[in-house]
């Protein structure tokens, strides 16, 4: 049974597939994250003019300086296009180049922790 379950799975995984956007066919005013509504010369000014002039160095650095892949999707979707800009513009992409996504949790205040006595 877990078998058929999976190719069930597996096929409902094919049929709803998201399709990854080239960057090639962006033009300036094509969103390339949806999430944080940024297009694609927003991204490149991101690449070009990072923080005091530098631009940015991975994805981590883009990240920081245009909110991409920060919205609910966490990159999932903008993700693979921006990996793909950055390999155009020739930047390193190890392991620590990739943002760390965010956790599902919602910070709380320490008088609320103290108020609740236990």
């Amino acid at each position: 049974a877990l078998v058929k379950h999976r190719r069930f799975q597996q096929g409902l995984w094919r049929l709803f597939a998201a399709s990854r956007p080239v960057a090639e066919l962006a033009h300036p005013s094509t969103l390339i994250c949806r999430c944080e509504e940024r297009n694609m010369s927003e991204i490149g000014d991101g690449f070009a003019q990072g923080s005091q002039g530098q631009a940015a160095q991975g994805l981590g650095g883009l990240k920081r300086l245009t909110r991409a892949g920060m919205g609910r999707c966490q990159g999932r979707y903008c993700g693979p296009v921006l990996a793909a800009l950055s390999n155009d513009q020739e930047l390193m992409l190890g392991e620590a180049a990739f943002w760390a996504p965010r956790p599902p949790l919602k910070p709380i205040a320490i008088a609320d922790i103290a108020a609740g006595g236990g």
